[in-house]
């Protein structure tokens, strides 16, 4: 989201939160999305990598409360307790951003 003056910038993500949405890795230093083919039901292989995707997607996703402390006061809208534990980045994250697509050829 471009152009929310600083001042609207924490509302704005609590509406994105009330709409069951986030805004978690959409900057710093981890892994911003996984993208895959978005039929799973077009064959057996398709909907293998759908999940196989979801699986990575949740994996990488950063498990840190400072999101909800800093933008959500730190209450969770939807989902699990919020935990301080960074299994996958520990305490160095990656070097930039990364994104990751998974594809089943010959798309």
């Amino acid at each position: 989201m471009h152009g929310i003056l600083k001042r609207n910038l924490k509302p704005a993500v609590q509406e994105v939160n009330r709409a069951l949405m986030d805004t978690i890795a959409a900057c710093g230093d981890v892994n911003r999305n996984v993208m895959c083919n978005p039929i799973p039901h077009q064959s057996e292989l398709h909907g293998a990598v759908y999940e196989f995707a979801k699986r990575l997607s949740a994996h990488l996703t950063p498990h840190t409360s400072a999101y909800h402390e800093i933008w959500l006061d730190k209450q969770v809208v939807g989902g699990n307790a919020v935990v301080d534990v960074e299994p996958i980045y520990g305490p160095t994250y990656l070097p930039r951003k990364f994104k990751i697509a998974v594809a089943v050829p010959p798309r």
